[in-house]
């Protein structure tokens, strides 16, 4: 299951405004040796608990030790960047002290420790997919970063514009390295990175509550296979309005599916995705996701999945003209073995996508899966004699024909898919005695050997 989601939505969402303009994001000019100041931070915050201790009262002296806690907490994450390979990274840290090849979230990586304080996850070419900070210079550093900039802004309410920028660069700070741990495979704990970045976006200094880091929690949350907590983050983000064209509720769906499973599908656990999936489509009926979760939801609970084709139909009826919904009720139509309804469903959808390279082959598809059955059915049969059984199957390859033509612009639109040559071959090959096809199969034959 994790595998394939991951090729559903492993990429996650940009979750602040100024996540892509954060400090060290960005390869630089001259790669040079990184010096950790852990000294000049620790001399900040000895400073700063020094004014504490006399000024407690004061916003500015909270703010102070605001900065020099946060300071702590990026004090090693701050040196790395999105991008970073391992040649530039021997270079700033230095030659690994080890390596190992480890598996993460199913893809076979290098765990490379540089010194105690930095470990990159690389690919075999040697890019870093994501880093872990095992050493903290300050234990609890961020905890009390984000006190210090909420006892500011209770204590002085004209500090809100200085509490803002602190809480933003906690912010972006989170999202790094919470981005950083997903690539590192360790999920969980960017689930809880991301899940902190919008609980502080919950602050009168903040203007609008960070969704999106929610909605990035979830996935991490799933990946770690945390699935209640995944569930919690997906649907919060929804009901926030941050839902992704609907995505929100196919992950819910499938975070509940999770938790459903064992050696017999819980239906209670899995009970509640009924009312969320039907409102999620109601909201995004061209989201096929949703569709398809809830025909596996028809299924897992033991009911007709049939039964989600009066719904697609009904909204077909409000927006006839919506190419989604007739491809989803294409493909359950076609699920369910009704190759004819899929045959008339994706017909509609090349009409309203004459352009649409992937609508055509649909099309011509479907007409060869159809003449596939009608040749089986044919050749199960008994038959009185060769001109009954000839009969037969020219009706079988009149269907097979009728797909050359949207294969062929399916083509047109796409000459480099060698998919659709493969068909056009052997489609022509197995008509070569009707007329012209032989020439069609020559020409097909010929290019698909260039394509090789």
């Amino acid at each position: 299951m994790k595998r394939l989601l991951m090729a559903v939505a492993a990429v996650l969402v940009m979750a602040a405004p100024s996540y892509a303009q954060m400090g060290g994001f960005g390869m630089p000019g001259n790669v040079q040796k990184v010096e950790v100041d852990t000294e000049g931070v620790m001399k900040k915050i000895t400073k700063a608990e020094k004014d504490l201790a006399k000024k407690a009262t004061k916003s500015s002296t909270w703010i102070n030790y605001g900065k020099a806690m946060l300071d702590a907490y990026t004090v090693y994450s701050k040196n790395v960047y999105d991008g970073l390979n391992t040649m530039n990274a021997a270079v700033m840290f230095g030659e690994p002290t080890s390596q190992e090849n480890v598996n993460v979230g199913g893809v076979d990586m290098v765990k490379i420790v540089y010194t105690p304080e930095f470990v990159a996850y690389a690919d075999a070419n040697g890019n870093i997919a994501g880093w872990d900070f095992p050493v903290e210079l300050v234990p609890g550093a961020l905890d009390k970063a984000i006190e210090a900039y909420n006892k500011a802004l209770e204590l002085d309410s004209k500090a809100m514009m200085q509490v803002m920028g602190g809480i933003n660069s906690i912010t972006d700070a989170l999202l790094k390295n919470a981005s950083f741990a997903y690539g590192a495979g360790q999920y969980n704990k960017a689930g809880d990175l991301f899940k902190l970045a919008y609980e502080i976006s919950d602050s009168p200094a903040i203007l609008n509550l960070n969704f999106a880091a929610l909605y990035n929690a979830g996935l991490a949350y799933f990946f770690g296979e945390s699935y209640q907590a995944s569930f919690d983050a997906f649907k919060a983000a929804a009901d926030g309005g941050f839902e992704q064209e609907g995505d929100a509720y196919y992950f819910q769906y499938q975070a509940l599916k999770e938790m459903a499973s064992g050696d017999e599908i819980n239906k209670e656990v899995l009970a509640p995705a009924n009312d969320m999936l039907m409102a999620g489509f109601e909201k995004y009926p061209e989201n096929a996701k949703i569709i398809e979760c809830l025909t596996d939801y028809y299924v897992s609970m033991g009911e007709d999945p049939a039964a989600v084709i009066p719904l697609v139909e009904e909204a077909i009826a409000k927006d006839p003209n919506n190419a989604s919904l007739w491809n989803g009720l294409g493909r359950i139509q076609n699920g369910q073995g009704d190759i004819d309804g899929a045959l008339e469903s994706f017909v509609k959808v090349a009409e309203l996508l004459p352009d649409n390279d992937g609508a055509q082959y649909s099309v011509g598809y479907l007409y060869i899966s159809k003449a596939d059955k009608m040749f089986r059915d044919a050749n199960a049969k008994t038959y009185s004699g060769q001109a009954e059984y000839d009969a037969a199957l020219k009706e079988v390859n009149e269907v097979y024909a009728k797909s050359i033509e949207p294969l062929e612009k399916a083509h047109a639109l796409n000459p480099a898919d060698k998919a659709y040559v493969e068909y056009l071959r052997s489609v022509c090959f197995r008509l070569r005695d009707m007329e012209g096809m032989m020439d069609k199969y020559n020409k097909y034959n010929d290019l698909l050997k260039t394509m090789e």
